[in-house]
């Protein structure tokens, strides 16, 4: 029986992002946990109190919750999540997994130093991203299609975009800290996806280099596999976990 697996989303997304995959996941054995960060909705949680750090704890609260030892899966944002958590309880995690995600430098780092993002997210952040009152930022409906959905039918998209989070503005920006004795002791993988509108893939292969993955895997599509492609996406985690 594989581990079980724990996944982790991504800025201004929410654990049902991952509804598509999961039945895939759970054919191939997998017991699967989808959390919502808190602070997203779903996970009520004011912005102001939200970090890196919470966010760290929200992960290592539901892996402690499995009762075993889990494969971790970061998506995006997500990738810096995963990466304070297993920094702090690497004990809690059999493998790790990248999926077009940040990952960070050793030592300390932010997602604004990892790798840039595309122009056209910057430009669909520009275009129509909303501050709130409540130090939250809302993504605009059609930039998400653009930037984060590209290679989806139109009909997920539509769904996709309707399902977005304000995303806590402290959340994202925090850096982490980690070493060879914490982050370093998990065996790490990396998901790539070549048509990524959001974190290009020279950036995700420049991010590559920061650690020591054991397996680097390509997928064809945007920054959202597990919506555009799930069975392949299945596919590549199941690898990760036997590699």
């Amino acid at each position: 029986m594989p581990s079980p697996i724990l996944l982790v989303h991504g800025a201004f997304h929410t654990g049902e992002c991952w509804s598509l995959l999961e039945p895939h996941l759970a054919a191939r054995g997998f017991e699967v946990h989808a959390l919502t960060l808190g602070g997203h909705r779903g996970n009520p949680r004011p912005a102001g109190s939200v970090s890196m750090t919470s966010y760290g704890e929200d992960v290592i609260a539901a892996a402690e919750a499995i009762g075993r030892p889990c494969l971790l899966v970061g998506h995006s944002m997500g990738g810096m999540v995963i990466s304070q958590a297993a920094e702090r309880r690497p004990d809690l995690f059999s493998a790790m997994v990248y999926v077009t995600a940040f990952a960070p430098a050793p030592g300390e780092s932010n997602s604004r130093d990892a790798a840039p993002i595309s122009q056209k997210m910057m430009a669909a952040m520009a275009a129509g991203m909303k501050m709130l009152p409540d130090g939250t930022a809302e993504f605009p409906a059609e930039g998400a299609k653009a930037v984060f959905y590209n290679c989806c039918p139109p009909q997920i998209q539509d769904q996709a975009a309707a399902g977005l989070s304000p995303q806590p503005m402290t959340g994202g920006a925090d850096s982490v800290r980690t070493t060879e004795a914490g982050l370093g002791a998990v065996p790490k993988h990396y998901i790539e996806c070549t048509l990524d509108e959001a974190l290009p893939i020279e950036s995700q292969r420049a991010m590559q280099a920061n650690m020591a993955f054991r397996s680097i895997q390509t997928l064809e599509t945007d920054h959202s596999p597990f919506l555009s492609m799930p069975e392949a996406l299945a596919d590549a985690l199941a690898r990760a976990a036997q590699a």
